[in-house]
């Protein structure tokens, strides 16, 4: 008999500065022949360090994902938009147009509980965008994913016991094509049992599952119908934040790499606002015609409900060293702050990185006409205990909340999370990505997407899963038992002395055979 070697690892997707490279050309070359995009990328790192944290391995995934995947003359095409219009095509023949959704045959082998072992190490169950409540039952959250689509859990995410089934989280997204989540939304004055949802489709952060646009259930996720926003197969765009007016459930904003876009009829028709990269997106608490918006390296405000915008640098005052990424905070606890958070790759006038570290955390406390910057360290976008080190990885994962109820309390998140009681002026880590190194309640699974703050609960989503804080991230607990949301990039059966192996290697969560 042989002896099977299995090795578990974990890997970060470190796709800031160099790893930016591919990225950029596969956006640009949307459209282009294949083979033609694959040599300019080659050519882009030819000479050049092609190991971790360069973006290299991420574009051969790209590679290897769209090889089989692409039109009949050649090119790179939206497989997700793909996927739905051989499905509409299908549906159009033999049933009467109705929803998207459909029922499957398809049964889970595995990969709904995650449990530390003493040997080998994944670390979680698999990677979550963002995170919304249902407006009226807390116990009631959605959590969408880059891959696996939209879940419910209708008892925030049950208690961990390992001798219990697990089924505190529901697909219900499974009957669409393979869609990445970056945005959720809940009309609070929707039947409780028949919720009104939008989902913005795509995943910015990994830029793997471009976008087929805006989605709306009716009836709590059963079934999803397009809306006026929807991107072709010859589209690449990507979603980040899809946020509702708290005033008016037909007015939503959606943040993409295609601009801000506007709808106030409830997803019918869209207007592009403001075009051009946008990261996240936000209205002033209680004073919703007054926003915020980000991209790359400006902070944008509207005074007039989002239709126009000005730059924070037309009112006399700059985030400075604004690099690949920033995101904002607000809080009802005192509606004229505003935190942004700034990651990223710092450029001289030839367009070479300086650093790439943490540029900075600004607040304003006059509602984003003025910010003053907090902090430049420790580098708490690094994976150290101590922000001594010199990473950072902005583009894929930033994030940053602050507490409903004391405007001073700022959490954010990187590889790791970290807290400042004072405004963003000091640091102290709250969880760590090593989990044989992290004590009791102080683990979260590296690279957090998102903190959300639900009443007083905080939620991260990570590469892991789901964790929970109830105060203020002194002890995580991890709530991600049933997701089905692992993202395996290769998978490989075989035989030996009569007993079945299926092996996959994930994104982040190691190596992982059933038998």
């Amino acid at each position: 008999m042989r002896t099977i070697l299995i090795i578990l690892i974990i890997g970060w997707a470190h796709i800031a500065g160099q790893g930016q490279v591919y990225q950029d050309i596969v956006q640009k070359q949307a459209g282009q022949p294949f083979e033609r995009i694959v040599q300019e990328v080659e050519a882009a790192y030819r000479g050049k360090d092609k190991g971790r944290g360069t973006g290299y391995k991420q574009f051969k995934r790209w590679e290897y994902f769209n090889a089989p995947r692409l039109s009949e003359d050649g090119r790179v095409q939206n497989v997700p938009r793909r996927v739905l219009d051989e499905f509409l095509a299908y549906q159009s023949a033999y049933q009467p147009p109705a929803r998207l959704n459909f029922d499957c045959e398809w049964e889970s082998v595995g990969g709904n509980a995650y449990l530390r072992l003493p040997s080998g190490r994944n670390g979680g169950l698999g990677r979550v965008n963002c995170i919304v409540p249902d407006p009226d039952d807390s116990n009631i959250i959605y959590a969408g994913t880059p891959a696996g689509g939209l879940w419910r859990t209708d008892n925030n995410g049950g208690a961990w016991n390992p001798a219990v089934p697990l089924s505190h989280w529901v697909p219900l997204t499974d009957g669409l094509p393979n869609i990445g989540v970056s945005g959720i939304a809940v009309d609070p004055a929707s039947p409780a049992g028949a919720r009104t949802l939008y989902i913005l489709t795509g995943d910015g952060d990994g830029r793997q599952n471009p976008s087929i646009g805006v989605l709306k259930s009716f009836d709590g996720g059963d079934t999803w119908y397009l809306t006026g926003l929807n991107w072709s197969i010859t589209d690449f765009n990507f979603g980040y934040k899809l946020v509702m007016h708290p005033d008016d459930p037909d007015i939503l904003f959606a943040a993409t790499t295609a601009g801000l876009f506007r709808t106030l009829d409830g997803g019918i028709t869209w207007a592009n606002v403001r075009a051009g990269l946008f990261f996240d997106i936000e209205f002033r608490p209680g004073t919703p015609d007054t926003m915020y918006a980000v991209n790359a390296n400006t902070f944008l405000r509207s005074i007039n409900g989002g239709a126009n915008w000005t730059p924070v640098a037309g009112m006399g005052c700059t985030i400075g060293n604004a690099g690949l990424r920033l995101a904002i905070a607000v809080t009802p606890a005192d509606p004229d702050y505003v935190y942004v958070l700034s990651g990223g790759n710092q450029f001289d006038a030839m367009n070479n990185p300086l650093s790439s570290v943490f540029n900075g955390l600004y607040r304003s406390t006059d509602s984003g006409e003025c910010f003053e910057l907090r902090s430049t360290s420790p580098n708490i976008l690094d994976s150290s205990t101590d922000g001594s080190g010199t990473r950072q990885q902005a583009g894929y994962d930033l994030t940053i909340a602050a507490s409903p109820a004391d405007p001073e309390i700022v959490h954010v998140g990187g590889i790791n999370c970290w807290r400042s009681l004072d405004g963003g002026q000091t640091w102290a880590i709250t969880s760590h990505w090593q989990e044989a190194l992290a004590g009791p309640g102080d683990y979260t699974h590296a690279d957090i997407h998102t903190l959300e703050f639900i009443g007083t609960t905080l939620y991260c989503g990570s590469d892991g899963g789901v964790y929970i804080t109830d105060n203020e991230a002194d002890d995580w607990v991890n709530i991600s038992q049933g997701l089905k949301i692992t993202q395996y990039y290769r998978i490989a059966a075989f035989s030996d002395g009569g007993t079945d192996y299926l092996m996959g290697g994930t994104q982040d969560n190691g190596l992982n055979q059933i038998r």
